[in-house]
């Protein structure tokens, strides 16, 4: 694997911080690189280059041109897409790429270009679907092939992926080998495989004549980063793909220790979990609506040391919660407004799935049960305007089943990285009733926490023993959920609530 880095000055500040929180430096070290392009022989001897970091387009609809558009315009050189038009919406790529390239922002053999082959089961059956279903497998796979070089308008794919696992492995083995013709054509310049476990790569791996290059899977820390798939990619040098990387780890950007070590480097949680990925070799794509974040993605100009990072890959050795954990809430509406509950997916699209009375309580009959993932969430909105009220999010750590109080109301936990006691109170409370919270130990398996019930929009107030105000901030529901952290810095700043 030939590595390439897009500039290569790099500059050493000098610092000095006691270093606990994922075994920090004891400088901080930056460089004016972005991210890195590694090259990979495709077929008929052509150099492809991928980028680190690609944006992906599902789930984007009726706004994949403009997202597309603007992921390009600010930076991005590789794109994800997929011939599947209950997620996808290739042709709104395929438009995307036609303005950014008569913009002369970028050309089309410096873009990095994937879309995949999606079986019959993972389509919609109806008059989307972009292969005759009633067609052998391997015409099914060369009329989608075609189908996706008009929609991108373009006579080249750079990465062609199958979309996930097959089923029968005798069907998937034929797919396989009509990607294989495609590839000897030079329709396609490199295969990949997505949504594929350790068992099922080995055994393609044995059977198939031109190797994947990319493995594409959901890439979790609490799952230990997918280890045993990339295990296998290192020892037959294939490139990891990884997605869901926010919004799958959620837990993992929460945690003390990867927040107080972003806020060292000057970067977000997010950003320090993509440097972690592309140090680690790993491809990272992110399908962000939200341009700014995309761009933050982009912004991997700093390194993490070889101690950083094998303190990251350790956080999640013990979890046992993952994507897949099976989480129930009993959902009834305290306000007195009627209100609407949203199943929100990972990529943020709503989708109502329940409608709440005004006034409830949480015996009534007319309240509603909703069955989700660990770490996935329902958004509740206003009935009458839509405004969001709140929202909550599944935590498996709190059990399978959770009663959820449709309200304004926060949990806020706090944690105290402070070298002394403070003192938590807020307005909504008594003031004389004051929380005790002493200093964060440093293990993470035995920190001191404090875990306060308020309103939204309240105040809290966190106070030395002398009375000295130290820190504050306003609990927002709707910008947070049912459940808010609090990091209590040793600071004059706020890093903020999670």
């Amino acid at each position: 694997m030939v590595v390439r880095w897009s500039v290569g000055r790099s500059l050493l500040l000098a610092g000095a911080l006691t270093a606990r929180c994922l075994c920090l430096p004891a400088t901080r070290q930056t460089t004016t690189a972005t991210f890195p392009i590694i090259t990979r022989l495709g077929s008929q001897g052509v150099q492809v280059q991928v980028p680190m970091v690609v944006y992906g387009t599902a789930w984007k609809k009726n706004r994949t041109e403009e997202l597309a558009t603007a992921a390009l315009m600010r930076g991005y050189i590789g794109i994800d897409t997929a011939n599947q038009p209950k997620h996808y919406n290739e042709a709104g790529v395929g438009a995307a790429l036609a303005s950014v390239f008569a913009s002369g922002r970028v050309s089309r053999d410096q873009l990095f270009l994937q879309t995949k082959f999606t079986p019959l089961a993972g389509q919609l059956d109806d008059e989307t679907l972009p292969y005759d279903r009633n067609a052998p497998l391997a015409d099914q796979v060369a009329q989608s092939v075609q189908a996706s070089l008009r929609h991108l308008r373009t006579d080249y794919i750079d990465s062609y992926v199958l979309h996930e696992q097959m089923a029968d492995q005798d069907e998937m083995l034929v797919v396989w080998q009509a990607m294989e013709a495609q590839y000897d054509a030079g329709t396609v310049k490199l295969l990949g495989i997505s949504n594929v476990n350790a068992d099922r790569l080995t055994w393609l791996l044995g059977r198939c004549r031109v190797k994947p290059t990319f493995v594409q899977n959901r890439c979790r820390g609490l799952d230990e980063w997918d280890s045993a798939v990339r295990e296998i990619c290192t020892a037959h040098e294939l490139v990891y793909q990884g997605f869901w990387l926010i919004s799958g780890n959620r837990e993992l950007l929460r945690h003390p220790d990867v927040v107080t070590s972003a806020h060292w480097h000057g970067r977000t949680p997010g950003q320090l979990v993509f440097r972690f990925l592309v140090q680690s070799g790993i491809v990272a794509l992110t399908g962000t609506a939200k341009m700014d974040q995309a761009e933050e993605n982009l912004k991997l100009d700093f390194e993490m040391s070889s101690r950083e990072i094998d303190a990251m890959r350790r956080l999640g050795k013990t979890a046992t919660l993952t994507s897949s954990t099976n989480v129930e809430g009993r959902f009834w509406n305290g306000l007195d407004t009627a209100v609407n509950v949203l199943w929100r997916s990972p990529e943020g699209v709503e989708s109502q799935s329940y409608h709440l009375t005004a006034g409830q309580t949480a015996g009534d009959a007319n309240d509603a049960k909703g069955s989700t993932f660990h770490d996935h969430e329902f958004v509740f909105r206003s009935a009458v305007d839509g405004a969001l009220i709140n929202f909550w999010r599944a935590d498996g750590a709190l059990g399978w089943f959770e009663v959820v109080k449709v309200s304004r109301e926060v949990k806020v936990t706090l944690i105290n990285y402070r070298p002394e006691r403070v003192f938590v109170t807020a307005n909504s409370r008594d003031t004389s009733g004051q929380a005790g919270l002493n200093p964060y130990d440093g293990n993470p398996m035995n920190q001191d926490e404090l875990t306060l019930g308020v309103l939204d929009q309240d105040r809290v107030v966190i106070m030395a023993e002398d009375g000295e105000v130290l820190q504050s901030f306003t609990v927002d529901a709707p910008r947070g959920g049912n459940r808010q952290r609090l990091l209590i810095q040793p600071l004059s700043e706020h890093v903020g609530e999670l």
